[in-house]
C-alpha cells in the first residue's frame, strides 16, 4: 500500500476505495490496520467519540514529526473539543476579521524592518508574523501575556 500512497499522492485513499468491493476499504499504513471510509454516515461515525480515539489513532512517527505531541488531531473528550473550538473560533465569523487585521499589521510591522539590511532573514522572521496573531488568541497565547489569567 505505501507504493500506492506514494504513487497516488492525496488520491491514494479514493483509488483504494474504488478498487474495494464494499463501503470500507481496509488496508494497512505505517504498520497498523487501516479502514476508509466515505459518505455522511462515515463522517458521523469519525466524529463520534464513542467510536474514535485520537490519542491512538496516528502512528508515533507521525505524531512527533509532522503533528506534534498534544497537537488537537492527538486529544480526545473535553481537551479535543475545548481546543478545537479555540481554532475554529478564529476561523469562522467575527473571528476571520480579527485574524486578518492583525496578522495584516503584524506582517506590516516584520516587512519594515527589511529595509535595514535584514530582508535576507525572511524565512526566520515571516513565521512569527504570520503565526503570532493567532497563537496570541489561543489559551497558551493568552496565558502568555501579562495581565491576563489565560483560558
Amino acid at each position: 500500500m505505501l507504493l500506492f500512497l506514494l504513487l497516488e499522492g492525496y488520491g491514494w485513499l479514493p483509488a483504494l476505495r474504488r478498487r474495494s468491493s464494499g463501503q470500507v476499504a481496509h488496508t494497512r499504513l505505517m504498520g497498523r490496520r487501516a479502514a476508509g471510509l466515505c459518505g455522511p454516515d462515515a463522517a458521523r461515525f469519525f466524529y463520534d467519540e464513542n467510536h474514535v480515539r485520537r490519542r491512538t489513532a496516528l502512528p508515533e512517527p507521525v505524531t512527533s514529526t509532522l503533528i506534534g505531541h498534544g497537537a488537537v488531531h492527538t486529544l480526545d473528550g473535553a481537551a479535543h473539543r475545548v481546543r478545537k473550538a479555540t481554532f475554529t473560533s478564529l476561523l469562522t465569523g467575527e473571528g476571520v476579521g480579527s485574524l486578518v487585521a492583525h496578522t495584516s499589521a503584524a506582517w506590516d510591522e516584520t516587512a519594515g524592518t527589511w529595509s535595514d539590511g535584514h530582508g535576507r532573514r525572511f524565512r526566520q522572521r515571516r513565521a512569527p508574523a504570520l503565526a503570532g496573531p493567532a497563537r496570541a488568541r489561543t489559551p497558551r497565547g493568552l496565558a502568555d501575556r501579562p495581565g491576563t489569567a489565560g483560558a
